[in-house]
């Protein structure tokens, strides 16, 4: 499972890069969420490095795949739940970060191709405040889905509105026709 360049690679997390893993997801919700508290992030790093740690673990339900440099320093990474607890198809992307630096360089949308590569679908939660994320999204294909009143939800933690996006392999990426 591993996707060679002449700068990068992505491949599985391996435990010893949790940490790393958890910097560039702490770093990227406060300078992507400034509508939510700082503390509120701060407080969640805890958790967050216990959920890493279990989903890496659960290589049957959830992937974590990161882009790592030449150097061997993990630029980014994404978190896909595969299969939900009854061992259905879910494709939903819970994480999709990239530290600071290295971001608009193309590391986020290589570990998107790298995740769609092989599904039909994949959907994601975006906040609705995060506009730079779904521009983001809305470049490579997702949508927001509005069928459903669960499409545009209210999370309790932040108190934030978030919307369900979806990217389909069958979709033409700017199709006037999909919902």
């Amino acid at each position: 499972m591993t996707n060679e360049s002449n700068e990068n690679k992505i491949q599985l997390l391996v435990e010893k890069n949790i940490d790393r893993v958890c910097n560039i997801w702490l770093i990227g919700s406060l300078t992507s969420h400034g509508f939510i508290p700082a503390g509120f992030w701060y407080a969640r790093l805890p958790e967050i490095k216990k959920q890493f740690e279990k989903k890496n673990e659960d290589k049957e339900h959830y992937e974590i795949h990161v882009n790592k440099e030449k150097d061997g320093i993990i630029r980014g990474f994404v978190v896909v739940q595969c299969k939900n607890k009854r061992g259905e198809t879910k494709n939903y992307m819970e994480e999709l970060f990239v530290d600071l630096p290295y971001q608009r360089k193309g590391i986020a949308t290589k570990l998107l191709e790298h995740i769609t590569k092989d599904k039909t679908f994949l959907e994601t939660h975006v906040y609705q405040l995060n506009t730079g994320a779904i521009i983001f999204y809305a470049k490579r294909g997702f949508r927001i889905k509005k069928e459903q009143q669960s499409c545009v939800r209210v999370e309790m933690e932040t108190g934030q509105w978030k919307l369900l996006m979806r990217w389909d392999k069958c979709k033409k990426r700017n199709s006037p026709n999909y919902r």
